[in-house]
């Protein structure tokens, strides 16, 4: 039975290029599940302040200053829009040109308002947080303890994973967050290669 190994596309290419030698699929394997035992056990103690932290993050101050503009714009054309339906209640104005002016109001309103809704919602570490709160729900609804590994969790919750020398793995998490396992016993490397 042959064994699955995974190695460095420079070390397939030219041994010389990179000394990393391949790592057999299975210890990776082990050594997810050894991370996703930790992680699942301890979760809300390690997602949960970083989660808070990266919502405190002020956002950029010239973003801040251009929401605060926007919403006064906003404020005045609503302001102008009220105006104008009195005109009209006053008898000052025609129809046509209420509905001419009130329509390029609108748009304009509209315009505005959709900027600062995208203003509002392009938040510093905004993808952090979302995937934070998505690796919260799926250990919340995974088991805390995996006996064996499982293909789909490792794809629900790891961006990438970086081997070391010295037998270590560093999984880096769908958030960003890296978290760094070595096996005790035995080797990562298969030693032929």
């Amino acid at each position: 039975m042959k064994k699955v190994q995974w190695c460095c596309h420079k070390h397939i290419q030219d041994r010389k290029a990179c000394g990393q030698k391949a790592i057999r699929e299975e210890n990776i394997e082990r050594l997810f599940t050894k991370m996703w035992n930790r992680m699942a056990g301890n979760y809300e103690e390690i997602l949960m302040p970083l989660l808070a932290g990266l919502k405190a993050v002020p956002r950029d101050p010239k973003q801040e200053r251009e929401i605060r503009k926007l919403n006064y714009q906003i404020e005045e054309l609503r302001k102008q829009s009220y105006m104008l339906r009195q005109v009209l209640v006053d008898g000052n104005i025609g129809s046509a040109v209420f509905i001419e002016r009130r329509n390029q109001l609108d748009s304009e309103l509209e315009t505005l308002i959709h900027r600062r809704q995208l203003l509002e919602a392009d938040q510093f570490f905004e993808q952090e947080i979302m995937q934070t709160e998505y690796l919260l729900t799926v250990f919340r609804s995974r088991p805390t303890r995996m006996e064996n590994y499982e293909e789909e969790a490792f794809l629900m919750i790891i961006d990438h994973a970086t081997v070391y020398p010295g037998q270590k793995i560093r999984f880096c998490l769908k958030n960003g967050l890296e978290l760094e396992e070595s096996l005790e016993e035995g080797g990562l490397e298969d030693g032929r290669n």
